[in-house]
């Protein structure tokens, strides 16, 4: 067999100008953790690990540096046509193929080899016996069946796991590891994971047996707790394979000496000490000062026959933990040692970056919180009337396309509630919803609020500028309330900005562009406003593309007792009251007419709730409150005497319902209140017609 019946073909390259983010992208996308880099010529020059990525953007790299800075170009090449068993010699765990034209043809490494370790296993089963009990890490493998064949108790207990658990399917106890799936896949995946309140980073394998998948390996090395050393791990003969890909597999550094001299050096040992394995395989125990200062850890083994730890600073200020295991024959002699060695100063740094990671989460989680908790119930929306069903059903079905909406009914019948809807049921829930009141923004600044400016651009503009609500909104809704108020100026702008989906702000000439959803709402009639000049026609189609119509209260008559219930328990709830409606009032509330809507009705059940004396709301009480505003309208009726041109009329309709409605010592929002508009717009009018407000 040769090395290219067992190497991974055309695995991912780069090339040595490529950044160290394509590198990311790579691991990601192909879920490899070397890449091989290659010249013009398609020939290896270097490999990138993600460990050596990791460590390069600790010190000063950033993903835009070149790989050519940060990979490794100590590397082995080998021809396809080497016989499998001289890969056996070479003492690094990945080789680098090249075809009969000396060109990169695929890649090596230690676990294609697995096969082999079977011949060895007589001779080493004790000593791997120690090893895995030495370890810290976590294991627990399956068969091709997917049924556990081992679990170390240390893991067993991270994952809360009790009672026996060898034969037991992966998927049964552990089905988010998805372990059964890499047999499937006959790959290997590192991934980050929390189970039972403990993280982990997890390496998963599949084991094979003559290039036949048997099986699959996973090896837990636990972050959250860091001093905690894995327990003895339970070893089966038909398993041995596994063992070895555990050595491999693991985080940290191990070496295996007899008496005198090196016997293995695993990949991490050079990860933390810097010193390649083929600088110490073989060598005299004697002159490793990077394990034995004095002799002093081997000695002390042999004298006392049990594991000793000790702490070590390696190349200067990395402190690791040292643990050395002997290996005891029938005697209990010592025939070999096995050390482990735990890099610190790394995982210490690694536990900071998740802590700051859960603090940020935690912090997010707070923010998102706070947003949904000012998002609108909208459980609390009562339709049981046929016609507000329908306009429910008409809002499921405009929520999920793009088009836009013009949402138009009498003040108070609930168009705010409606647009919130809409927007949680669409794709952009989860982006943002900006809403902005046409009515309520003084004209000269309303053109500033909804396209924002640039640095400079009028007097008072603030340095850098402002973003405006179009951009806040962008990917996400934007809801135009009272949009018959815009003034025609604005509307061109903002015709303008829904058909080319871009914005200018006020001083730019540099457009921005948007995706933005647009609803809008209104209680005028904007097609008469279009007639008489005041709304653009075209803009009128524009926002007309899925018109909602949403019927007052005395159009659905159905939903006024739901809503009283509503209402009365909410208030009852917020004022600790347990005020009851009593029959006498129940006929006045269902046969008033409730001119102001929902709003209305909601503003009455709770004036009743805090004046009523006692806990029984009786017919009497009512007599006031609703009586006094049927008067008040009674009262507003016009008289018309003479003809006089439309537009006159208009104007002096309103400045005479504005003079009746302020009449006496009611405020602004008393006024909006009766004539069902935006306190805002009773201050313009007011001003429009020179009419003293009330202080």
């Amino acid at each position: 067999m040769k090395a290219k019946d067992v190497m991974i073909k055309s695995p991912p390259t780069l090339s040595p100008d490529n950044k160290i983010k394509d590198a990311i992208d790579t691991y990601i996308n192909h879920q490899v953790n070397c890449i091989p880099i290659l010249n013009d010529d398609n020939y290896p020059i270097g490999i990138l690990t993600n460990t050596r990525v990791f460590e390069s953007l600790k010190s000063n790299s950033t993903i835009q540096t070149p790989i050519r800075k940060v990979m490794e170009t100590n590397i082995e090449t080998i021809n396809e046509s080497t016989s499998v068993k001289k890969l056996y010699n070479y003492p690094i765990g990945r080789l680098l193929i090249l075809n009969q034209q000396g060109q990169f043809s695929g890649i090596v490494t230690k676990i294609n080899l697995i096969k082999t370790v079977h011949e060895k296993l007589g001779e080493k089963e004790g000593e791997l016996s120690a090893l895995l009990e030495s370890m810290s890490n976590g294991v627990i493998s399956i068969d091709s069946k997917g049924l556990i064949t081992i679990c170390s108790q240390k893991l067993k207990e991270k994952l809360g796991v009790k009672g026996q658990v060898i034969g037991k399917g992966i998927d049964e106890l552990f089905p988010e590891l998805n372990l059964k799936e890499i047999i499937n896949q006959n790959g290997f995946i590192t991934e980050k994971r929390e189970i039972n309140n403990n993280r982990f980073i997890i390496n998963k394998s599949v084991v094979r047996k003559e290039q036949t998948p048997i099986g699959a390996v996973a090896v837990f090395q636990c972050i959250s707790r860091i001093e905690n050393l894995v327990n003895e791990l339970k070893i089966v003969k038909e398993l041995n394979s596994e063992l070895e890909a555990v050595i491999d597999l693991s985080y940290d550094g191990i070496i295996v000496t007899d008496k005198e001299k090196v016997l293995r050096v695993n990949q991490g040992f050079e990860r933390i000490t810097g010193v390649k394995s083929k600088e110490l395989i073989g060598k005299q125990i004697s002159d490793l000062e990077l394990i034995t200062p004095q002799l002093e850890l081997v000695e002390k083994i042999h004298e006392r026959k049990e594991p000793i730890t000790v702490m070590q600073e390696i190349n200067g200020d990395n402190k690791v933990y040292i643990t050395g295991k002997p290996v005891l024959d029938d005697e209990r002699k010592v025939t070999k040692i096995i050390f482990n060695l735990r890099d610190m100063t790394e995982l210490n740094n690694l536990k900071e970056v998740v802590e700051e990671t859960k603090s940020l989460n935690r912090r997010y989680h707070s923010e998102l919180e706070e947003l949904r908790s000012k998002q609108l119930d909208f459980d609390n929306i009562i339709a049981e009337s046929t016609k507000m069903k329908e306009v429910l059903q008409r809002v499921r079905r405009v929520s999920t396309v793009e088009a836009t909406v013009l949402i138009t009914g009498k003040s108070g019948v609930g168009k705010g509630m409606i647009t919130k809807l809409i927007h949680k049921l669409s794709d952009r829930a989860n982006k943002p919803f900006i809403e902005v009141n046409c009515g309520a923004i003084p004209a000269n600044l309303l053109e500033s609020e909804l396209f924002g400016y640039e640095s400079g651009s009028f007097t008072n503009a603030k340095e850098g500028g402002k973003v405006g609500l179009f951009e806040a909104a962008n990917n996400g809704t934007l809801f135009l309330d009272e949009i018959g108020e815009l003034p025609l100026e604005l509307q061109v702008k903002l015709l303008k900005a829904l058909e080319e989906e871009k914005i200018y702000p006020i001083g730019s000439t540099e457009p921005v562009h948007v995706d933005v959803r647009i609803l809008a709402a209104t209680n005028q009639n904007l097609w008469n406003m279009t007639e008489q000049g005041e709304f653009r026609r075209d803009l009128f189609y524009r926002l007309n593309v899925l018109p909602i119509e949403i019927p007052p209260l005395c159009q659905r008559k159905e939903d006024i007792a739901p809503l009283i219930y509503h209402f009365l328990n909410n208030f009852n709830q917020k004022y600790n009251t347990n005020k009851q409606i009593s029959e006498g009032a129940w006929d006045v509330l269902l046969s008033y007419t409730w001119s102001g809507n929902i709003r209305e009705l909601k503003n009455t059940i709770e004036r009743l709730v805090i004046m009523v004396e006692g806990d029984s709301i009786l017919s009497k009480h009512l007599s006031g409150i609703l009586h006094n505003e049927d008067k008040q309208k009674e009262q507003s009726d016009l008289e018309i005497n003479r003809i006089i041109p439309l537009k006159e009329a208009k104007q002096r309709v309103e400045k005479d319902l504005l003079k009746l409605a302020l009449n006496g010592d009611a405020s602004t929002r008393e006024a909006a209140k009766y004539l069902g508009v935006h306190h805002s717009t009773i201050v313009r009018k007011a001003q429009k017609f020179g009419i003293t407000l009330n202080n």
